[in-house]
């Protein structure tokens, strides 16, 4: 009966340091979680904070792009105005040189 009561104690104290060892692997495993779960809370913050930058990234770019539309169109009328400038100092270059042969034929009559 002695042996049959040290063996059930012994047993008894091999379950504890069971049971004791299971809570401690909870509570790391617990702690590990724990951990686990604010980092995860902090990547994300950090997505939230990527993804914001990139909307902006993508509104600047499309600023960007209008910036360069409204500069090629500004560009364009710029060319359209040249030319139209420049044909009408062809024009007047010419009735200049029209009106110096008229002017020419005159005094050489005269």
């Amino acid at each position: 009966m002695h042996r049959l009561k040290a063996w059930r104690q012994t047993i008894q104290i091999q379950a504890n340091k069971l049971v004791y060892q299971v809570q401690r692997e909870r509570e790391a495993f617990a702690a590990d979680i724990d951990a686990l779960n604010y980092e995860i809370v902090v990547l994300r913050r950090e997505v939230a904070e990527l993804q914001a930058a990139l909307t902006e990234a993508r509104i600047a770019k499309d600023a960007s792009a209008m910036q360069c539309e409204a500069a090629r169109t500004r560009a364009a009328d710029a060319d359209r105005k040249t030319l139209a400038a420049e044909e009408r100092a062809q024009t007047a270059e010419d009735w200049l040189v029209r009106l110096q042969g008229i002017i020419n034929d005159e005094f050489s009559a005269s």
